[in-house]
């Protein structure tokens, strides 16, 4: 099923590479001996991900466990990239997954870029949660006084 029409997606250059041939790709590329766990695996035109998804296959055809790696993904449009997003986790890629949204041949560095993004969210998210945690404290505290004050 597509989202847009074939139309609105040749106009906008969206062209999804067929799953045989992702599959092919990544079996040329992951070859034996040229794979190291911890290395970074880069889609700079990921779509909703099908490229990512034949390099984690063949990853495993090989005995690795894509978890294992660095996965940074770029991605015009957000809608396929919140697929792609939805997608690695369903893939199972494991806690090292970047994806960039944004025009990749325009930003370069989208790693760099999204990585920047990650540690923004992370440090609010840091802040909200040590708010929270204040604010709970102080209703606790709250309530031993009142506790206190009532029984005297």
């Amino acid at each position: 099923m597509e989202l847009r029409s074939k139309g609105t997606r040749d106009a906008l250059g969206e062209f999804h590479t067929p799953a045989s041939l992702s599959d092919a790709m990544a079996s040329m590329l992951l070859q034996p001996g040229s794979i190291t766990p911890g290395m970074r695996i880069c889609e700079p035109a990921a779509g909703t991900g099908g490229m990512v998804r034949a390099a984690a296959l063949r990853l495993r055809e090989l005995d690795f466990n894509p978890r294992d790696f660095y996965w940074v993904m770029g991605e015009l449009n957000p809608t396929a990239a919140a697929c792609a997003a939805v997608n690695s986790v369903v893939w199972d890629l494991g806690p090292n997954v970047l994806i960039h949204v944004g025009d990749t041949l325009a930003v370069g560095d989208i790693e760099r870029v999204a990585f920047e993004h990650r540690k923004t969210v992370w440090e609010h998210h840091q802040q909200l949660m040590e708010a929270a945690q204040f604010a709970a404290a102080v209703q606790r505290a709250q309530a031993l006084l009142n506790e206190v004050t009532s029984a005297a």
